[in-house]
């Protein structure tokens, strides 16, 4: 079933108090500035639960009187922005729409298209204007809801945005003692005079496509191992989750988007990172605004580098982001020369990025408006090519990873994707996974290709049904239960190419590895996800590495 959502209804929520006159004025501050003008998009998913009596108009209600609450002490967020200079806090009020949905919740959840999440929005991302938020509440048939909210990045960063959704909804679970957090950003980095320079530089609406992929802990772990180093003389060899997610996502991005190194292109990862631990002294995480910068590193191009080639530069380019780097920003003017000789290279196409934001660690699953926590917290299809977003799962011990491509540049990796080197590339969902790929996994494991198991999988992933069959039963092997759930994510029926896909469910049972192979195990898995899934969950331990990321 094709998701609809139609709008119901359409209002303006204003604070509860009006906002005193001496803070009617709020400067943006140099890093406000130097955001794009954009909405980010949070989007949480609330079933109904059965302890839950409230009715669609009282959570209704709710929503709103505790918005209107929050936005007492978020006033900023209740303005307007005036000449990209400053916020006039007036008190017109978030636009706030209501809307309903022509299914239930779990059959959304069911198999979710990333496509279709920009549905439960208000707004297309860039349509920003001057409104710093917008909300938009959606009702499903069986009482479950969606809560969409938009918050301009040219007002507050990612952690200010999860601050104010959990101050929202522990005022609607009638927490009183919700204090307004710091606002004086400006006094910390003052605002500079921007003529000339378009922070927009990069946002598309064409032909962008998001996918989600799933690991299993497994293939996280083997991802790690695959990237850390035997050198003894590195304090943390083995790299966190994410660096090690950084590192696999940018080998396969190199591998898919060049078949010949061009020598006047520069290739980069960008990190976003929280700079409130490297001012002096440090700030509170509670400090409202952009408090972000990026760290750029400038990896090996070689698609079988491990640490030394990859996860040293960007641990190196993240260290560089310190106290001196902060007090560059300050400045202002020597920063802004910086960025415009990096704006001027991308503009020319002498700049390639692979961008990286890391939610993970933050408490987005505990954004509880009093009928009980969100099944599924996400984002939504962004304006920004080749940009991966890492969310966690709600075990907490997961991540959930969006990346955002060209119609394009998607439509030249599944055309190489057979021939290219690694594990697995970031390919279309809908396209079957490549049996090459699988050969060449088996062959760095020295698993040879007259192996029945290799020949199984061979029939199994290229759909030979009878072959597998007959040699299913000649084995009798015993199926294998995988530690991806790929049963409960069948392709969806409105796919064209869905008869193309294999349903380990149907004829043929999935290749019956032993579970002490846990490395084949591991990519049997990612390859049945990838088939039959919309989604990509690598599950890891929490680990404390140089880089400054804590996942």
């Amino acid at each position: 079933m094709k998701l609809e959502v139609e709008a119901i209804s359409q209002d303006t929520v204003k604070p509860s108090f009006p906002t005193p006159p001496h803070l009617h004025h709020y400067q943006l501050s140099f890093l406000d500035q130097l955001q794009p003008l954009v909405f980010m998009p949070l989007v949480h998913f609330y079933p109904k639960y059965s302890d839950t009596n409230l009715t669609n108009i009282e959570q209704s209600d709710r929503i709103k009187k505790s918005l209107s609450d929050a936005l007492t002490r978020f006033y900023v967020l209740a303005g307007r922005v005036k000449d990209n200079l400053y916020v006039d806090c007036n008190d017109e009020g978030v636009h706030y729409v209501e809307a309903k949905a022509n299914c239930k919740l779990f059959e959304f959840l069911e198999d979710p298209i990333p496509g279709e999440l920009n549905k439960f929005l208000p707004y297309e991302l860039d349509e920003v204007n001057e409104l710093p938020a917008a909300v938009q509440v959606t009702f499903f048939s069986c009482g479950g809801l969606v809560i969409g909210v938009l918050m301009s990045h040219r007002i507050i960063d990612a952690l200010s945005f999860i601050l104010f959704l959990n101050s929202w909804a522990a005022i609607a679970r009638g927490h009183g003692n919700i204090v307004t957090p710091p606002m004086d950003s400006a006094t910390l980095f003052p605002p500079q005079e921007l003529s000339g320079l378009n922070m927009n530089i990069g946002i598309t609406k064409d032909n962008i496509v998001t996918k989600r992929f799933v690991f299993d802990a497994s293939a996280i772990g083997s991802i790690r191992e695959k990237y850390s180093s035997d050198d003894k003389s590195i304090e943390y060899p083995r790299p966190t989750r994410v660096e090690a997610l950084s590192a696999f996502i940018w080998s396969r991005f190199m591998a898919s988007t060049q078949s010949k190194p061009d020598p006047n292109k520069i290739y980069k990862i960008v990190h976003a990172l929280n700079l409130c631990t490297r001012t002096d002294p440090p700030l509170s995480f509670d400090y409202f605004g952009n408090i972000t910068r990026f760290a750029m590193s400038v990896p090996s191009r070689d698609t079988e580098e491990s640490f030394h080639g990859i996860i040293k530069p960007m641990r190196e380019a993240i260290q560089k982001i310190d106290g001196d780097f902060v007090k560059m920003l300050q400045q202002g003017d020597v920063y802004l020369k910086y960025m415009k000789e990096n704006i001027s290279n991308f503009v020319k196409g002498e700049l390639v990025t692979l961008s990286f934001t890391n939610l993970c660690r933050f408490p987005l699953y505990e954004v509880d408006f009093g009928w009980g926590k969100p099944a599924w917290v996400t984002s939504a299809k962004f304006t920004f090519k080749n940009l991966i977003t890492f969310i966690d799962t709600k075990s907490g011990d997961g991540i959930e990873a969006k990346r955002k491509v060209i119609l394009d540049e998607l439509d030249r990796e599944i055309r190489r994707n057979f021939e290219c080197r690694g594990w697995l590339p970031l390919v279309d969902v809908d396209h079957p996974f490549p049996t090459a790929l699988i050969r060449e996994f088996y062959s760095n494991l020295s698993v040879h290709s007259d192996d029945s198991n290799t020949q199984y999988v061979m029939s199994w992933i290229r759909g030979e049904k009878q072959r597998a069959i007959q040699m299913k039963a000649s084995s009798k092997r015993p199926r294998v239960e995988s530690s991806t759930d790929v049963a409960s994510h069948p392709p969806s029926s409105g796919d064209p190419t869905a008869k193309e896909h294999i349903n380990p469910t149907a004829a043929v049972d999935p290749p019956p590895f032993s579970s002490s192979d846990a490395s084949i195990r591991s990519m049997l898995d990612i390859v049945m996800t990838v088939q039959v899934a919309h989604a990509w969950t690598a599950f890891g331990g929490r680990a404390h590495g140089a880089s400054g990321f804590a996942c």
